[in-house]
C-alpha cells in the first residue's frame, strides 16, 4: 500500500474510533430516563401503601399481594367502586402486574387523572418483585 493509501484507511476506519478507545466507560453509557412514577420496593419500605393489581380476575384469584384490590380497564367502574371503599386522597397507591405487562402503569395513570392525586405509582418489577422480596 501506498502512503497515500494508508491515509485513506485511516481517515476512512482508524481515526473515528480512535477516540473512543480512550473514553471512559461511564461517558459511553446511555442515559435512560427514569419514569417518575415508578417504584422500587426499597422505595416503599417506609410506608404501607394501597396495593392494587392491574392483572385479570383469572390472574389475580391465582396469586395476588395479601390485601390488594384489583383494578383492571375491563371493570373500571366496578374497580373504582372497590377503591372508593377504601380511598384516602392522603394515602399512597401502588399498582402492580405481572411480567412484560404495562398495565400498571396504564392504570396508574388513569387513577391519577380520575382522582386527582399525584400519590399513584406504580410497581418497578411487579409482583415477582414483591413476591421475592417476601419469600
Amino acid at each position: 500500500m501506498k502512503y497515500r493509501d494508508w491515509l485513506i484507511f485511516a481517515g476512512i476506519f482508524i481515526l473515528p474510533v480512535f477516540p473512543a478507545l480512550f473514553m471512559s466507560p461511564a461517558l459511553l453509557k446511555v442515559q435512560t430516563q427514569v419514569d417518575p412514577y415508578q417504584r422500587s420496593l426499597e422505595e416503599l419500605k417506609a410506608i404501607e401503601p394501597l396495593w392494587l393489581d392491574a392483572r385479570t380476575q383469572k390472574d389475580y384469584d391465582k396469586k395476588h399481594v395479601p390485601g390488594s384490590l384489583l383494578m383492571t380497564f375491563e371493570d373500571w367502574e366496578g374497580s373504582l367502586a372497590r377503591l372508593f371503599e377504601v380511598f384516602d386522597p392522603e394515602m399512597t397507591i401502588v399498582v402492580y402486574c405481572g411480567p412484560g405487562c404495562d398495565s400498571s402503569k396504564a392504570v396508574a395513570k388513569r387513577l391519577r387523572e380520575e382522582l386527582g392525586v399525584d400519590t399513584v405509582y406504580f410497581l418497578k418489577g411487579g409482583m415477582q418483585a414483591w413476591f421475592a422480596a417476601h419469600k
